[in-house]
This record gives C-alpha cells, structure tokens and sequence, in this order.
C-alpha cells in the first residue's frame, strides 16, 4: 500500500476539541517493542459516536470497508525517543492532534508533524514517530484490518 496523507482532515474546530479531550484521558506507559528501553504513553479512547464519525471519514478516503481492531491515543514528550515498529492489523491511521516531533517510515519517508494531518499506512512497514522538540505530541491511532 503506498502512504496516504491527508491535510486539514477534520478542520480546526475539532482538532482543538480532541486535542483538550485527548490531553486528559487516562495514560499508561507503553513501549512500542518488547526490547525498547523508549517509553511512551498510550490512553484508552472509547469508541464513540465522534470516534466512529472519524473512523467513517477514513474509510471514505480509502474507498474501503475496514475493521478496526484497535484504537487508541498516544501522549509523547521530548524526553521519551522512540523506536521503529510494526503494528497488527493492514493498515494503521494516524491523526496527528497536536505538537511536533515527525513521523518516519524507515527507508522511505519522513512525514512533517501537522496538526490535523492524517496519514494512512502499510502496519508492517516499520515506523516511528520521533519526540517532540517542546511540549507534548499527541496522536490517535486505528489499527484496522482490511475486510
């Protein structure tokens, strides 16, 4: 699958609402895999009515029925640096809430940190989002299937 990336995805209106919204759910530490000495913190977000409009919207730009299998939000600071990865499912969709810090496919590409961009990509490719150089980055992520 080559990587899609769609700018000013949900409008500004509502990337603010999730960026507060997101700021304030519970977080657990995580790390990205089993040997990582990077920490990063994951929160659990409901799949909701809002969740569920947004997950419509991506499926819109793929022109594909997916299956989600997970969903969640990621909350990284500039001193938690992080590692490549691979994710479950087919395909992972990533919303870039707020913050900085780029998201980098290895040997392919390196994605600009835009509030309100979303990118859609290839879950064994593997991928890193790097620390935010001030403050907090925050991102929801669906890990989906393709049916």
């Amino acid at each position: 699958m080559k990587t899609i990336v769609k700018k000013n995805f949900l409008g500004v209106e509502l990337n603010n609402f999730l960026s507060s919204y997101l700021t304030y759910i519970n977080y657990i530490v995580q790390q990205s895999t089993q040997d990582n000495k990077s920490d990063f913190l994951q929160g659990q977000v409901p799949f909701d009515p809002l969740m569920d409009f947004i997950f419509l919207k991506i499926q819109k730009i793929l022109k594909r029925k997916l299956k989600l299998l997970r969903l969640y939000s990621n909350l990284q600071y500039s001193c938690m640096p992080s590692d490549f990865h691979i994710d479950d499912g087919d395909i992972t969709c990533l919303y870039m809430v707020t913050g900085d810090g780029d998201f980098e496919i290895k040997n392919k590409e390196i994605i600009k940190f835009e509030k309100d961009k979303l990118i859609l990509f290839n879950a064994k490719e593997p991928h890193k989002g790097n620390a935010p150089r001030n403050n907090k980055r925050i991102t929801l992520a669906f890990k989906t299937e393709l049916i």
